[in-house]
């Protein structure tokens, strides 16, 4: 029986890889989650045309012995793929910040990580029978990115991989007494290309969707649709963040060295609806156990582990406000940042000496990481909807520029999205961002802009404050995370090596490409 319906899922779906247009504005993207072969349910919410915009289908496998990845190879729910091939191909460390180190090894090269492959999602009744229109997604391969012609393909993002985590480790490069191991293989694509083209609406006979993927003809996986909340229809898709200026400049022109500031965050939904009260945002407590019917999320690494390219960073959401300026002076911060700044009202990621500009962050709430460290009873407080920014005395003058990004996932739809407002510090005369790359819009066109994927955001002036690197996460400096991301990829289009794609400046500094390159190469004042 599960062959005759992979069978048919095949034939049912060739018709319409190709289907016909609608208005990308109605459209509403479907984000599709997997772990051991069960995914959560998802609420049914109105009828719109939906295109696979997320698919990750992760095995997880715990054991108390250091067994590499051989636990997800020898079972587990991808067990049955091809692995011949697979070989480690980076090992990185990290301090958490409790004492102990963390080691991640990664891995690539098995046939089913390298070979292209369609993605078939369809709704089914309630005794498991296709119904309706099915949704493609065509994966490509692991070498090649395939833009135009037959076979084209439809997810701009493809991380197909595996990894193992250690934890507790005692050293760097010492992990002889750990007694945590997780074996991790992520099958992850995202980044839709083709919305318009790939739409359908889900059959109202629907009580599943059902993921069929050819590197597993035989092998089902079900998300169940199910009746929305009353909270819940009270919102629609999209998320819109927004900032506002609470305290005008004591001067009525702009903001003075020294004087503190207030912007307030408000999230809407597509429609424009509130998603959450005015004057307050849920707590940490509340998004940790499941209650925000709004489906805004939180900083989630505690659980999923997340790292730069291989595995699961547009899970992470990371909500944050930053401030950085002047936009002109803006670069890549030289200090490292520690965890203990994310444990004060707003941390300090960069500073006129040495970098020659101020970046400024507070993570929303900011009691996740003092809730970490011994005090939980943090993350029932109440979170208020404005951040506050004290300017240092020696900020510089020009345009600064403040951000705020955030994640939601709601009725199946997952969007990282954010936003920016420039401000005046200093001076009423404005400066220009200049960045000496780009530009990005090579490849960086249509659906896969800077502004639809990662965080949401088109302005990369305001990237630096948050993306310095950190003592639990040294790749997270701004030139790292683009290397590593691009250098990973077999898709990247060009040669890694020739700085002249992306910098219309020779560089000067070193070329950092690994989070041991954050740790050990520092930039030059």
């Amino acid at each position: 029986m599960r062959r005759i319906f992979a069978c048919a899922l095949v034939l049912l779906a060739l018709p319409f890889v190709l289907s016909a247009s609608a208005t990308r504005a109605s459209l509403v993207g479907l984000s599709l989650r997997f772990e051991n072969g069960a995914g959560p349910a998802i609420a049914r919410i109105g009828d719109p045309r939906r295109y696979l915009q997320e698919i990750d289908v992760i095995s997880t496998i715990e054991t108390t012995t250091d067994r590499g990845i051989a636990p997800v190879i020898e079972g587990g729910d991808l067990s049955a793929l091809d692995w011949r091939g697979v070989a480690m191909v980076e090992e990185d460390w990290r301090a958490p910040g409790d004492g102990t180190w963390t080691r991640m090894r990664f891995y690539r090269g098995a046939r089913w990580m390298q070979a292209s492959g369609a993605f078939v999602a369809l709704g089914t009744d309630a005794r498991g029978y296709p119904v309706g229109t099915p949704l493609v997604m065509l994966s490509g391969s692991d070498g090649e990115w395939r833009r135009e012609g037959v076979g084209t393909d439809d997810g701009f993002i493809r991380r197909f991989n595996a990894r193992q985590i250690a934890t507790g480790c005692r050293a760097k490069y010492d992990c002889s007494n750990g007694t945590r191991f997780v074996a991790q293989a992520l099958v992850q694509l995202r980044g839709a290309l083709h919305p318009d083209q790939d739409s359908q609406r889900i059959d109202p006979r629907a009580r599943h969707i059902t993921l069929w993927w050819s590197a597993q003809p035989l092998r089902l996986r079900r998300q169940a649709l199910v009746t929305p909340t009353a909270a819940q229809l009270g919102y629609g898709y999209g998320l819109q963040p927004n900032l506002e200026l609470v305290t005008p400049p004591a001067n009525g022109s702009y903001y003075a060295p020294g004087e503190t500031l207030r912007a307030r965050i408000t999230l809407r939904d597509g429609q424009g609806v509130r998603l959450h009260a005015p004057g307050s945002l849920p707590s940490y407590g509340q998004f940790l156990r499941g209650e925000i019917t709004s489906g805004l999320r939180y900083f989630d690494g505690f659980r999923l582990e997340m790292t730069t390219y291989y595995a699961l960073k547009h899970r992470e959401g990371n909500s944050f406000v930053t401030l950085s300026g002047p936009i002109d002076k803006v670069r890549v911060p030289r200090a490292t940042t520690g965890v203990e700044q994310f444990f004060m009202p707003q941390a300090v990621s960069a500073s006129t000496v040495p970098d020659g500009f101020t970046g400024l962050a507070s993570l929303v709430p900011n009691t996740v990481f003092p809730g970490a460290f011994g005090q939980p009873q943090l993350w029932e407080l109440p979170v208020s909807d404005e951040v506050t920014f004290t300017l240092p005395m020696d900020a510089q003058p020009g345009t600064y520029v403040m951000a705020v990004k955030f994640r939601r996932e709601f009725a199946g739809e997952s969007l990282n999205r954010g936003s920016t407002l420039n401000l005046q510090v200093g001076t009423a005369t404005p400066t220009a961002f200049d960045p000496g790359t780009g530009p990005c819009s090579t490849c960086h066109s249509g659906e896969s802009t800077l502004a639809n994927v990662l965080h949401g955001i088109g302005d990369r002036s305001a990237c630096y404050a948050c993306h310095s690197p950190l003592t639990f996460e040294p790749d997270g400096a701004l030139d790292i995370r683009v290397h590593m991301v691009h250098s990973r990829s077999s898709r990247f289009p060009g040669d890694i090596n020739d700085c002249g794609l992306c910098h219309t400046r020779t560089p000067t500094g070193p070329f950092r490409n690994s989070g041991e390159d954050g740790a050990t190469l520092t930039l030059s004042p």
